[in-house]
């Protein structure tokens, strides 16, 4: 088996190589080589190169040295580097009296301002022989040129006009808005070994100086470029113009939002401008957009700054007018104009009470317990019994809200007085009584049945036979404690069928001097006619109008001449269709 080892570096004389080898079961043997080399007088150099930077070498036949060259740099190069390559290994390279390997990259060299010399000494390995390569490394003239290739003003954007006189070796001048109160330079220089500096501070070539501060009027910025020579300068003068402040102090927009709510421009009112709006009730706040026609002048909503086009903080709105002012300041602090704007609140609607109860219904007059039943055609019902001697009665009704509106049999009584007397027939008697809510919507109804007793009855003598007669005495003989002459059917279906499509009223052609009436649960008349007559005169589920009416519970109140006095019955009926 061969095997090949890595090259190896043999000094001049003799030199011991061992080499040991391993079987595959392990056994080891160890072999050793005595080599001798015989040393040389070889002292030259294979190459020669110049690098950081890289340099051009010329080969020169005089100078100092066995061998001599040249090189040159340019002006801002500093140091160099050499890398010497011996022809025999053996040899020892030093540059500038420093050991450096063959092949390696020696230290940096530093280089003087005009012309250096590197001396690269070579001994050959019988230190016999010496040879010297000398490389004269001349630096290039330092760069005269301090000019500017390009010069902009930017944050804002300027344009730059040149001008032929003023404090710099190149003159120019600029305008910016009054609003602008610093900029930027990017100055570019020609050559790129010269220094720029802005106002004094250094600025690299390219890069974007530090903020200029502009006065009110005018502002001169110096950009002074300095050759690679350092003798060379350059001036660049610009003169920075603002135009003047803006006069305009108006707005291009004015509205409200919100909620967004129309606005009507008017002439008169506390502002140059002026215009009015209106909101609901439920309206707390509102907001104003301002947009003003110059971007430079300063809106205020109410004192307080608010950015152009972007809605101001919430305004809040009291019930009746508000003044909004909105106060433009043109950009030269001179010119004001305000924008009035007199938003009206409406009040808030009045909560009108849904409370249609009772606190207290009694009878009076005479004064009788009066007792609630379950059943009846009111909502709350009630029933109340009478003497036959009793003629009329009297209600108290007094309501829980003080609002509300009593109707008794159809009659408007304050809560809590007296309503006027109800007439009582023998029998049952209906007395109704409807309270209406303040809102006009929500009623409730209660019915007070009052039954008055029939007329006692009491033994009379026939004085002619001598016999004992049983006889139903009346009361006096007046009107009310006649004998009822009508009877009603309470029960209406308008149906066609010929049963009971009218409200029947029996015995009332006998009294043509009548008035009926029927009223809806809500106290509501919704029928009245005189000379009722169960016919061409009648109640058949229509209103006095013509309106058909709902199926339900209705209450009527008739009157009725009888002689001279005049008798009233009220009570309940049902329609039904």
């Amino acid at each position: 088996m061969r095997a090949t080892t890595d090259a190896i570096t043999l000094p001049v004389g003799s030199t011991i190589v061992t080499m040991q080898v391993t079987a595959q079961d392990g056994t080891v043997k160890t072999y050793t080589v005595t080599v001798k080399r015989a040393s040389s007088s070889l002292a030259t150099l294979s190459s020669l190169s110049l690098t950081e930077p890289s340099v051009v070498r010329i080969n020169t036949t005089s100078g100092p040295g066995d061998y001599n060259s040249t090189a040159k740099v340019s002006a801002s190069t500093n140091t160099i580097r050499l890398v010497p390559v011996a022809s025999d290994p053996g040899a020892t390279i030093r540059v500038n009296g420093a050991i450096t390997a063959s092949g390696a990259t020696s230290a940096p060299v530093t280089l003087n301002a005009d012309s250096t010399f590197i001396t690269v000494q070579v001994t050959a390995s019988n230190n016999t022989k010496v040879k010297r390569y000398v490389v004269k490394i001349t630096k290039e003239p330092a760069s005269a040129v301090a000019s500017l290739s390009k010069l902009s003003l930017v944050e804002p954007d300027a344009v730059r006009v040149n001008t032929t006189t003023g404090p710099g070796d190149y003159n120019s001048t600029a305008k910016v808005a009054a609003s602008v109160s610093s900029i930027k330079v990017v100055p570019v220089a020609t050559d790129a070994g010269a220094m720029i500096t802005v106002n004094g501070t250094v600025t690299a070539s390219g890069a974007t100086s530090a903020p200029v501060t502009l006065n009110a009027d005018s502002t001169f910025i110096t950009v002074k470029v300095t050759a690679a020579n350092k003798v060379t300068v350059r001036t660049y003068v610009v003169k920075i113009t603002k135009e003047p402040a803006s006069a305009v102090a108006t707005l291009s927009k004015l509205y409200l939002v919100e909620p967004a709510v129309t606005k009507t421009n008017t002439s008169s009112g506390p502002g140059d401008h002026n215009s009015t709006a209106s909101v609901k009730s439920t309206t707390n706040s509102i907001k104003v957009v301002a947009e003003a026609a110059d971007p430079g002048a300063t809106i205020r909503v109410n004192g307080a700054v608010t950015a152009s086009g972007i809605a101001s903080a919430p305004v809040a709105l009291n019930t009746g007018d508000n003044t909004i002012r909105v106060e433009v300041t043109a950009a030269n602090n001179t010119t004001v104009k305000t924008y009035v704007i007199t938003v009206t609140k409406e009040p808030a609607p009045v909560q009108l009470s849904a409370v249609a109860t009772l606190s207290k219904l009694y009878l009076v007059s005479p004064a009788v317990t009066k007792t609630n039943v379950s059943s009846g055609p009111a909502d709350h019902n009630a029933v109340a019994s009478v003497s036959a001697t009793t003629k009329t009665i009297k209600v108290v009704a007094v309501a829980t809200d003080s609002t509300a509106t009593i109707r008794i049999n159809g009659v408007i009584t304050p809560s809590g007085a007296v309503s006027a007397p109800v007439t009582l027939n023998a029998g049952d008697n209906t007395i109704n009584i409807v309270t209406t809510a303040q809102n006009g919507t929500t009623t409730s109804s209660w019915a007070i049945i009052v039954t008055k007793a029939k007329p006692p009855v009491i033994a009379a003598i026939n004085n002619r036979n001598g016999q004992v007669d049983i006889l139903q005495k009346t009361e006096p003989l007046t009107t009310e404690t006649l004998p009822e002459a009508i009877t009603v059917k309470q029960a209406v279906s308008p149906n066609g069928d010929g049963i009971n499509d009218r409200f029947t009223i029996e015995g009332i052609t006998a009294f043509p001097e009548n008035v009926v009436r029927v009223m809806n649960r809500n106290g509501d008349v919704v029928y009245e006619a005189k000379g009722y007559d169960n016919l061409g005169t009648a109640f058949d589920g229509r209103s006095s109008n013509g309106t058909m009416q709902q199926p339900g519970t209705y209450f009527y109140a008739i009157e009725y001449k009888k002689g001279a006095e005049i008798l009233r019955k009220t009570g309940y009926l049902v329609l039904k269709y």
